[in-house]
C-alpha cells in the first residue's frame, strides 16, 4: 500500500523518528559567540594598526608640504619686494628682509644680491632668497635675474 499525502504518519515513540519538519530546534543560536567576536576584533586590529601608521605619516607629510608651500610663497613675496626696491634704487644691495614681511615663528630668511654680468646695454643682478623651515635641513630657494638698461 502506497502512502498518500493525506495518510497520517504513524505515532512514534522514539523522538528521532519524528520528521524534521515537526521537530522544533531547542538550541537555536541567536547571535555571535564570544570566540567569533574575539576573532573579528583581532582581524580588525590586524588591518587597522598599519593603516593608522599610514595616516599618521601622511599627516606629517602634509604638514611639511604646507610649511614648504608657505616658505615658497614667503620667498616669492620677498623676491618681488626686492625687485621693486632695485627698480627704485639700483645701488641698493641691502640684504635685510623688506619692511612689511613677517616671518612665521621658526622660519628664517637670507637674501643675497650680487652683480651677475654686464652685457653691453644691460646691467644684470642676481637676487636669491633662501627660507629655512623648522625641522627641514635644506632651505627653499628662489633666484631670479634683474636687468636694467645702462646709459650709452
Amino acid at each position: 500500500m502506497k502512502k498518500s499525502a493525506e495518510t497520517p504518519l504513524p505515532p512514534s515513540r522514539n523522538r528521532s523518528e519524528v520528521p524534521f519538519v515537526k521537530r522544533k530546534l531547542r538550541n537555536q543560536q541567536n547571535g555571535f559567540t564570544l570566540i567569533e567576536v574575539l576573532i573579528a576584533v583581532t582581524l580588525l586590529t590586524i588591518v587597522l594598526v598599519p593603516l593608522f601608521g599610514t595616516v599618521v605619516a601622511a599627516e606629517r607629510l602634509e604638514r611639511r608640504s604646507e610649511r614648504a608651500t608657505q616658505a615658497l610663497l614667503l620667498a616669492q613675496d620677498i623676491l618681488e619686494r626686492k625687485i621693486a626696491q632695485l627698480k627704485v634704487d639700483w645701488t641698493n644691495t641691502d640684504n635685510d628682509v623688506p619692511a612689511g614681511v613677517g616671518l612665521p615663528t621658526g622660519f628664517s630668511a637670507r637674501i643675497a644680491i650680487e652683480e651677475a654680468v654686464q652685457l653691453a646695454p644691460l646691467d644684470v643682478k642676481e637676487v636669491a632668497v633662501r627660507i629655512w623651515i623648522p625641522d627641514v635641513p635644506d632651505p627653499c630657494e628662489l633666484t631670479t635675474m634683474v636687468a636694467r638698461r645702462t646709459s650709452p
